[in-house]
């Protein structure tokens, strides 16, 4: 069972990952900078990037926590 919530998990972050990589939202990101050197598209993606990597790597290391304690 605790397996399958898992599971559930990753695909709903690569599901909620594909929309927020869509046309309507990378839209909303694509603006031009207030005098800022980097453009806030790249800012939008690298932020996204790094959180989804965090929140895989945390769901990952409660998975194998849980299992190493049974």
């Amino acid at each position: 069972m605790e397996k399958t919530k898992k599971y559930r998990n990753i695909w709903m972050l690569g599901f909620i990952l594909i929309l927020i990589y869509t046309y309507p939202f990378l839209s909303i990101a694509d603006k031009k900078s207030g005098g800022s050197s980097i453009p806030p598209i790249f800012s939008y993606l690298f932020i996204t990037w790094i959180i989804a990597i965090a929140i895989l790597f945390f769901t990952a290391e409660m998975r194998k926590t849980k299992s190493d304690k049974e």
